[in-house]
């Protein structure tokens, strides 16, 4: 229902709707098109519904009356309805869509198109043969004809054709009826006009069969088709008009686009004027030519135009960046070349073309204008008015070009370089000037930087030359260098070589390179020569490869030498070289000599040489080892060479032991490269040979290590001899290569380490063989059973070997226990223990448990293993069980074992433990059966009101504990040093074990099975303890400062006492009553803070005045005689005594109950005005 919500803005409408009216608004809310007549249906009310039920379609719509009509007119207007609504016209939609799928009605056979151009219009009859698939009504065939427009449609035989449009450029036919039809469609599309070409367009359905036929109305046409699949013959085309066919094949669109045939026009009335810029690249053998001429068409249209080039030049191409030209011909035309350029289209206003042409080069040749016999000789423009041109000249960098003759033409600035090369520029005009330009190949100028390395050898003098050419100029091919008589080359490497080939008779080597190389070029060259390194002063010429063709050649010679060998500069022999800064180096064994530098050829440098005899120093040290059934030796032979390296060694080993023994270089950068034994001994000694890969000057180390194996006599004695090794000189004196070499000393020691179960004594033999003292060995380390030293070889030693009968030891050895107990007020407390365990047994341990426990999985090295039952009979009150204890660690290396567990710690299920005033507490521990226990710690957790006195037997305490003076009902605990425990037993898991309440921590040094703790209640304890203090306290109140002082120092004394002798007890009892300590000096002090006012004698006080009240007694001093009737009154306390006549008070004496005054002593005193900052 709606009614009127604002009169004089909006009309109010009633919209009473009836059910039909209301379907037919949802309808066109939801999908206007589709879906309103399928909602109608389903919302149509059942019969037995009432109207009042369908009053929900009642909406207020507030629509402005002035704009009443222009509303419900709008087709594209928007409607808004309730979602719900919406998602329900939605569900019917999509079901009636799922029960009509959607299927092929009808299919177009074959299509056939005949386009006829007329002005700027074409008529398109478009002929379908369409096969309808649909048996019954009518069939839905889609068409798309883009932006065509459609004439007329019609069907052969007069059958049932309807189109109607769907959208834009979108169409629909409608057949009714199954069957072929033949149907023709006209069709109307625009032909669009380019500078190029005229053109049209149009979409079409895709069939199988698809041929198009275009007349154009106007003859000599070229007709381009779009897509192209093949043409077809037709005879249609004459004087008139022009006719393509062809097949299109199956596409969706059809372009068409026709021009006139080239030539159809001539050019008329043409007035043009050309800007020509040349450019030309001179390379060795030819010149290319690149024209581009930009003509400016002053009047008429340029639809053709003719170049002119020499008659010797190549055509290359002839291009034009608009991309506007036709085709090109070339033809001879008398003295030069005439080439026809014909356009696409005709230009009116500027064109430009671009031609390259190539010409072999002469010494002389000329680049623009004419020659003198009349020959063309440059790029130019025919049949313009005016051509004004730009010449530009690059010349290869292997070529120089020199003007030899101009006119006609100016020199300019060029625009920069090209390609590394510089540009000459002229300018001319037309071919009335002329360049002329020679041209000649640049030589190469090649500098050489020479490094040469020699090295003196054993036996020969190498040779490394490094040339560094730098080619100038021009480029080269090859490169030639010069062999001097005496050298040898090796290998010849270079960059980009082909080949070298080198002529020994001439003593020349060419070395040619793949391609013409210019700026860096290296060549590697080694060679040796023949030298004697074994003759004194031997004088050796370097001799070096020799660069020819060079403009300069510097280098530096490096000399190295052996350094076996002295070598000196032959000075009457040496020129044209001078000596240059070198530093300290080396090549392999060999070390620098010096370095001299030349600037020019030629020059000589010869050396002198003789070998420097070389000194060694050898020393043995030898190490036996002796078992009971074998001596395991090694021997470390050592050798310090001075003077010049060798690499040869010789060493003399006992002829028994000469196959045994095996020989290894030990120190670092020395290998072993060939040891060889010799065939037969002498004087019993077989000498072995051990080369070095190089020489070595300084220390080398080289090990030899045999085993020599003994009788099993176990009964008896056995003597064995053992004899070191002998060093010999490293070259034998019929050896022909043999060097100079001295063994200048050597030196051994001999040490025999023994097995536990033997007993050996020895003897040494040799001129200075000694026993010395293991302590003062130098070449071993200082250790073992008997040493000796020798300086002088051969020496052996005697050594007599007695067994001993063999003890058994412990297997197991634990350094470390680490117990851990957490009790409360339950009757099960938590267990680990952790042992740190050395062990022969490689199975498993027998561990003896409290009985009881519950077992948790024990750790080996933190990775889990088992428990296994024991069938051996455990003590009273024990279980025994074995713990799997299999690792891949030696037997004799350390591992940690963790055990954790619940067990009962009170005698019976009644029971529990803490409770009352105090107890004693056993606690039972995990033992390692047969194991020595070297150390254990223990630390027992328990609630905080529980107070741990006394020392158990053996233990003692560890670690300090910490309390607090203002909670004295917490016992003391020794938290840190329970934390240390992990890192005393070291590794494992701390994070699994929870802990709670006060801690203390015992250590023993012995094998302990279980510990009883003395304990208290700390409530209790603190309050019998804080009671005494305070009564005490309270006691010495009124006793003199003397007293109390006298009884806390004896007090304390004894506190000292006790604590020397039980720590734990007195701590416990001192921290229980630190309140009450605190509270009775609070006490005290307060009292005598406030005991000099209250005791206070008021002056002027006597007897006839009112009584006083009682007053605590306290002890009073001895008292005076009574005085007599006679004496005088008192004296006051401001007046001076008469009998002695000074000004101290006199205290007056007391009268009736009145206590006397007590005054504190002169220490107190002192000690309370410090306190108050000054005297009171």
């Amino acid at each position: 229902m709606l009614s009127a919500a604002c009169p004089d803005q909006f009309t109010a409408v009633d919209f009473s709707l009836s059910a039909g009216s209301r379907r037919g608004i949802a309808a066109l809310l939801c999908l206007i098109a589709v879906a309103g007549p399928l909602v109608a249906q389903e919302n149509e009310p059942p019969s037995g519904e009432s109207p009042q039920k369908l009053t929900t379609w009642d909406r207020l719509i507030y629509v402005p009356f002035s704009e009443l009509k222009k509303v419900f007119n709008n087709q594209q207007a928007s409607a808004v309805i309730p979602y719900s609504e919406y998602m329900e016209l939605m569900k019917v939609y999509l079901e009636k869509q799922a029960q009509t799928p959607e299927t092929t009605e009808a299919v177009i056979a074959e299509s056939s198109y005949t386009a006829k151009v007329e002005k700027d219009v074409v008529r398109i009859s478009a002929e379908y043969n369409i096969r309808v698939l649909k048996k019954e009504g009518w069939a839905k065939l889609p068409l798309t004809f883009g932006n065509v427009a459609v004439g007329k449609v019609s069907a052969a035989d007069n059958k049932d054709v309807v189109m109607t449009g769907v959208s834009r450029g979108n169409y629909q036919i409608l057949l009714n009826g199954a069957g072929d039809y033949a149907v023709t469609i006209e069709l109307l599309a625009a032909v669009k006009t380019s500078p190029e070409s005229r053109s049209f367009a149009f979409n079409c359905p895709v069939t199988g069969i698809s041929e198009i036929s275009v007349t154009v109305p106007e003859p000599d046409q070229t007709i381009e088709v779009l897509p192209l699949r093949v043409h077809l013959p037709t005879d249609g085309s004459n004087d008139r008009q022009t006719v393509v066919k062809a097949s299109v094949g199956a596409t969706n669109s059809v372009e068409v686009r026709w021009n006139p045939r080239a030539g159809s026009k001539p050019v008329m009335d043409l007035l043009t004027s050309v800007n020509n810029t040349t450019s030309v690249s001179i390379e060795p053998g030819l010149i290319q030519s690149t024209a581009t001429l930009t003509y400016e068409i002053l009047r008429g249209e340029l639809s053709e135009t003719t170049i002119l080039i020499p008659k010797d030049a190549r055509i290359i191409d002839v291009v034009s960046p608009q991309g506007r030209i036709r085709n090109w011909t070339p033809e001879d035309v008398g003295n030069h070349q005439r080439i026809r350029v014909e356009l696409l289209t005709p230009a009116t206003k500027d064109f430009q073309v671009t031609v390259q042409i190539e010409r072999n080069t002469a010494e002389l040749f000329q680049l623009v204008g004419k020659s003198d016999e009349g020959l063309l000789q440059g790029i130019h423009a025919e049949g313009v008015v005016r051509e004004s041109g730009r010449l530009n000249v690059v010349t290869d960098s292997s070529l120089t070009s020199v003007v030899t003759g101009q006119s006609g033409v100016k020199r300019v600035e060029s625009g920069g370089n090209a390609k590394g090369s510089a540009v000459q520029s002229w300018e001319f005009s037309g071919t009335t000037g002329v360049l002329i330009l020679q041209t000649r190949p640049v030589e190469p100028r090649l500098l050489v930087d020479h490094n040469t390395t020699a090295v003196f050898g054993d036996d020969q003098l190498t040779q490394t030359s490094v040339l560094n050419y730098t080619i100038e100029r021009a480029g080269v091919f090859e490169v030639k260098l010069g062999v001097p008589k005496g050298l040898t080359i090796d290998t010849v490497r270079a960059d980009g070589m082909s080949e070298f080939n080198l002529d020994r008779e001439a003593g020349q080597i060419t070395v040619s390179l793949t391609q013409k190389r210019q700026g860096a070029l290296g060549i590697h060259i080694t060679a040796h020569q023949d030298f004697d390194s074994v003759s004194a002063d031997v004088e050796t010429t370097i001799a070096t490869v020799e660069p020819q063709g060079v403009e300069r050649e510097t280098g530096i010679i490096d000399v190295f030498a052996a350094r076996f060998l002295d070598v000196a500069t032959v000075e009457e022999q040496t020129s044209g070289v001078f000596p240059s800064e070198s530093d300290p180096g080396n090549i392999g064994r060999a070390s620098r000599i010096g370095m001299w530098k030349f600037t020019q050829r030629p020059f000589t440098l010869a050396f002198r040489t003789s070998p420097r005899p070389s000194q060694v120093t050898a020393t043995v040290a030898t190490t036996a080892q002796v078992e009971p059934r074998r001596i395991d030796v090694a021997s470390q032979i050592g050798f310090h060479i001075q003077n010049a390296g060798i690499d040869t060694f010789r060493i003399a080993v006992a002829e028994s032991l000469a196959d045994q023994v095996s020989f290894a270089a030990t120190s670092p950068g020395h290998r072993i490269q060939q040891s060889s034994r010799a065939t037969d001994a002498v004087d019993g000694w077989v000498t072995w040979t051990i080369v070095l890969q190089d020489e070595v000057l300084g220390h080398v180390t080289l090990d030899a290590t045999w085993i020599m194996p003994l009788e099993d006599e176990a009964d008896a004695d056995r003597v064995v001899s053992i004899e070191p090794l002998r060093v010999l000189p490293p070259f034998a004196d019929d050896q022909e290569d043999r060097r100079q070499v001295t063994l200048a000393a050597t030196q051994g020691e001999l040490r025999l380490l023994r097995h536990e179960s033997l007993s050996i004594t020895a003897e040494g033999s040799g001129e200075t063989m000694e026993m010395v003292d293991v302590r003062e060995l130098d070449l071993l380390p200082a250790e073992g059973y008997i040493a000796f030293r020798y300086f002088a070889q051969p020496v052996a030693t005697s050594i007599t070997i007695r067994s001993h009968e063999i003890h058994e030891v412990v297997a197991t050895v634990v350094s470390r226990a680490a117990f851990e107990v957490v009790t409360d007020n339950q009757r099960m407390a938590g267990f680990r223990a952790r042992y740190r365990i050395t062990t022969s047994e490689r199975q498993r341990l027998r561990v003896d448990l409290p009985a009881g426990v519950e077992l948790q999985a024990p750790l080996l090295n933190d990775s889990r293993t088992t428990f296994e039952d024991s069938q051996e009979e455990a003590e009273d009150g024990w279980v025994a069980r074995y713990i799997n204890v299999s690792r891949d660690s030696a037997s004799d290396e350390e591992f940690l074992l963790t055990l954790q567990f619940r067990c009962p710690i009170t005698p019976n299920a009644d029971s529990y433990p803490w409770a009352g005033r105090g107890s004693r507490q056993d606690l039972l521990l995990p033992q390692i059966s047969g194991a020595v226990v070297q150390e254990s710690r223990l630390a027992v957790w328990c609630p905080e009101d529980i107070a741990f006195v006394g020392k158990p037997d053996n233990w003692s305490l560890a670690g300090d504990a910490s309390w607090s003076v203002w909670n004295p009902l917490v016992s003391p605990s020794a938290k840190v040093a329970a934390e240390d425990l992990s890192v005393w037993i070291g590794g494992g898991n701390d994070g699994d074990f929870a802990r709670q309440g006060n801690v203390t921590v015992y250590d023993s040094v012995s094998r302990v099975s279980g510990i009883q703790i003395t304990w208290r209640n700390r409530p209790f304890l603190v309050g019998i303890i804080s009671l005494g203090l305070l009564a005490a306290g309270f006691i010495l109140r009124r006793t003199s400062w003397e007293n109390r002082l006298t009884i806390v120092l004896t007090g304390s004394l004894a506190m000292a006492v006790w604590w020397i002798y039980d720590s734990s007890e007195a701590l416990q009892y001192l921290s229980a009553g630190s309140l009450a300590m605190i509270t009775v000096a609070g006490i005290w002090l307060a009292g005598l803070l406030t005991g000099r006012e209250e005791t206070e004698n008021p002056g002027g006080a006597d007897d006839s005045g009112p009584p006083t009240p009682p007053q605590t007694k306290t002890p009073a001093p001895p008292a005076p005689p009574e005085p007599s009737a006679s004496s005088p009154p008192p004296a006051k306390p401001s007046e001076p005594s008469p009998a002695s006549g000074t000004a101290e008070p006199v205290s007056a004496e007391p009268t009736g109950n009145e206590a006397p005054a007590v005054s504190p002593s002169p220490e107190v005193s002192q000690m309370i005005d410090e306190l108050m900052g000054g005297k009171s």
